[in-house]
Formats: structure tokens, C-alpha cells, sequence
């Protein structure tokens, strides 16, 4: 009996062994059979319902998207670029770590603020470590200074951030501040956008908690932090009716963020002669920023082009070469912007502003082609001043 008893003990111990190695082996194949994570597409972006869903998508990932398919955009990898940000974070955070001490010695220098501090290194670190700059060939062609063309929204590579993230590694105030509040989110800063007359977006730190809250600016060299009364004032200054319509100087919303993208999308469409396109862009847009004149503006601009001149009749509503079913809220838009642009024609007494026109980047943070500085701000951008001693 006692020697029956260890065979016994055998045979359970050597089946529960199997049982186990193969009970592994199926749940290890069923994990290589599994289909991986399915990635955000543009598409996604367009069937995003503000009133029904909360928009949690990585800032980078939807600017990303909006880029797919423009001028510029061709060798666009979505992947590789989100990759590129997440190398970058660590080293802004190892350069943040190592030179915090220098506020603690002296925090009057930053305004007593460390989340100036932190987003001032941030800047530098992109600037200087991952070598972006602002796109000189806009100065130094002329396109900055022509105020009516829309030259600058010729190239995506210079409204979205991808210009930054490749090879080119070139930008505008149109995607510093959404490359640096990209990166300062992955490091838990709580980094939003604003916008200012003009177009010109800024980022806003936001404490959670309400207790801080300062605007910053950079084009890949030098910084700056202004109040909101100097946004409200420049670059020129804003109307109460458009601080309500544009929603300026307000703290965008990730839904809002999506909107702008959405927006520069459109534009850069629009100066490529891409009118179906543009017109899907600007409505959408337009769906996330429903209180915009300026998108029902060129959206409507864009709908009497496709139509050659002739604004369609109320009866062609949806049956347009371009107009195709966005939902109620794009047919609505679609219907605001004829609206607008008839009134616009016909000289409303009640409206006689003029038709906007599509902002050119206003930044005051364009480096100065000849050196020492910036322009046209006149000694606007401050410079980091241990910018040269970083290396100690």
C-alpha cells in the first residue's frame, strides 16, 4: 500500500505539469492570435461627436492625422513621429531634473513660478538638444510680410507639427505650441492651448487645482509669457463680438484642439485648389466650433468655388459635387455659411464687416533674419539668460 500511494502522488503531480504547460501554450497562442490595438485613424476624427463623446486622443496623434495626404505630408509616418516625442520626453526630463536647482536658487529669476521654470527648460531642450527652429524661408521670401496671401498655408510642414518631428524640423506659431504642450503632457504638466486674434496660438499652464495659471510662447529659441490683455490686443485687437465668436484668449478644449487642426487642414486645401477636401475640413471643423465666423467664412468661400462662381440654390443643398451627408450639424453649417456670405454680398446695414480673410501666422516671435533677436516685436522674445551655461 505504501508503495502505491507515491505512484499515485505521481501521476496527479505529472497531469497537473501537463495540464499546466498546455493549458500555457493555448493562452500564449490565443495572445499571438490576438488582433493587436487598433490605431486612431482620420476618420475617427471626422465621426467624433462632441455631444455624445469625450475627446481623450493624444494632441499629437490628432495633429498627426490631420496631416495625412497634404502637401508635404507625403513620406508623412504617423508612428514615427509619435515615436520621436516619446524619445524626447525623457531627455527633457533628465535636463529639467538636473538644472531644477537653478530656481530653488534663485525662483524670483522665473517669476517664483517652477511650472515656468520646467516649461521654459522644455522649450530650450527642443531648441537646442532636438535642434527645431522656426522656417526662416517664410521671412526671408516675403510670405510673412504679405498680409493678404495665403502662402503660409501652402506646406503642411509648417502648420502641423510633423514639420518638426522629420528631418526638416522647421515650424511656426501654428505648431510650436502644440509640439511643446505635447511633450509637456507626457510629462503630467497641465499644458492647454489658447488662441489669439489673428490665429496666433499660444499654450496656457493650467494648475488643476486653478491656483496657477500663465501663458507661454516659443519658437524653438527664446520664450516668452504674456498676459491675456496683451493677446487681447495683439496682434490687433480683438472685438467683443469676435472674443464671443472665436472664443480668443479662452482655454481650448481637446474637442476645440481638434477643431483648429481641423481648420489649418482645410486651408492648406484651400490654397492647393483641393476644394472637395477643404470643404469636408471646414465643416467639421466648423461641427466643433459652432460659434466660428471665420470657418462658415471660408467654408462658404470654398462652396461657391466648387460650384464655379454661383452659390447653389437652396434646393442643391446636398446634392453638390462636394456637399455630401455630414449629418444635420455639417448641413447646418453648410446652410450658415451661404447665409453669411450672402449677407456678406449684399451689404447688410446689420453686418458690414468685411469677409475675414484667412489668417496669416501673426507670430511677434519670428527670428530676425540678420541676427540679434527677433522681429518685428522689437525685443519681445526674452531670452533664457543661462541659456549659454546649460552645460554646467
Amino acid at each position: 500500500m505504501r508503495s502505491v500511494i507515491p505512484f499515485f502522488v505521481g501521476v496527479v503531480v505529472t497531469i497537473g505539469v501537463v495540464w499546466f504547460i498546455s493549458s500555457k501554450s493555448v493562452s500564449e497562442s490565443e495572445s499571438d492570435q490576438r488582433a493587436p490595438e487598433r490605431r486612431l485613424t482620420f476618420g475617427d476624427l471626422l465621426a467624433f461627436d462632441p455631444s455624445t463623446q469625450t475627446c481623450s486622443w493624444d494632441i499629437a496623434e490628432i495633429n498627426l492625422l490631420c496631416a495625412q495626404g497634404l502637401p508635404g505630408a507625403e513620406d508623412l509616418d504617423v508612428e514615427k513621429c509619435l515615436k520621436t516625442i516619446d524619445e524626447w520626453v525623457p531627455w527633457v526630463k533628465h535636463e529639467t531634473d538636473r538644472h531644477l536647482y537653478r530656481f530653488y536658487r534663485n525662483p524670483e529669476q522665473y517669476r517664483n513660478s517652477e511650472g515656468l521654470f520646467r516649461m521654459l527648460m522644455l522649450a530650450q531642450v527642443l531648441g537646442e538638444d532636438m535642434g527645431i527652429g522656426y522656417n526662416m524661408d517664410l521671412v526671408t521670401s516675403g510670405i510673412m510680410a504679405d498680409t493678404k496671401s495665403t502662402r503660409f498655408y501652402r506646406d503642411s510642414r509648417d502648420i502641423l507639427i510633423h514639420g518638426l518631428l522629420s528631418d526638416w524640423k522647421k515650424g511656426t506659431c501654428s505648431t510650436f505650441p502644440t509640439l511643446i504642450a505635447a511633450v509637456g503632457r507626457r510629462l503630467g504638466y497641465p499644458v492647454r492651448l489658447a488662441e489669439s486674434s489673428g490665429g496666433h496660438v499660444f499654450c496656457r499652464w493650467e494648475s488643476p487645482d486653478g491656483k496657477e495659471k500663465f501663458n507661454f510662447d516659443s519658437q524653438g529659441k527664446g520664450w516668452d509669457s504674456k498676459s491675456d490683455e496683451f493677446y487681447r490686443n495683439w496682434p490687433r485687437r480683438a472685438t467683443k463680438a469676435e472674443m464671443e465668436s472665436e472664443g480668443y484668449l479662452k482655454t481650448l478644449s481637446p474637442a476645440e484642439e481638434l477643431g483648429v487642426f481641423l481648420q489649418l487642414r482645410g486651408y492648406c486645401l484651400v490654397e492647393n485648389d483641393r476644394l472637395i477636401e477643404a470643404h469636408i475640413a471646414l465643416v467639421h471643423a466648423h461641427r466643433l466650433m459652432p460659434k466660428s465666423k471665420t470657418t462658415l467664412w471660408h467654408l462658404g468661400t470654398v462652396m461657391e468655388k466648387e460650384f464655379e462662381g454661383k452659390f447653389p440654390r437652396k434646393e442643391e443643398y446636398g446634392k453638390g459635387k462636394a456637399l455630401m451627408e455630414f449629418g444635420d450639424a455639417a448641413m447646418q453649417a453648410q446652410r450658415e455659411a451661404a447665409r453669411l456670405l450672402q449677407r456678406r454680398r449684399n451689404r447688410d446695414p446689420l453686418d458690414p464687416t468685411p469677409m475675414p480673410p484667412i489668417p496669416a501666422d501673426p507670430s511677434p516671435f519670428v527670428p530676425n533674419p540678420a541676427g540679434g533677436g527677433f522681429q518685428p516685436s522689437g525685443g519681445h522674445q526674452q531670452v533664457d539668460p543661462f541659456a549659454p551655461n546649460r552645460q554646467r
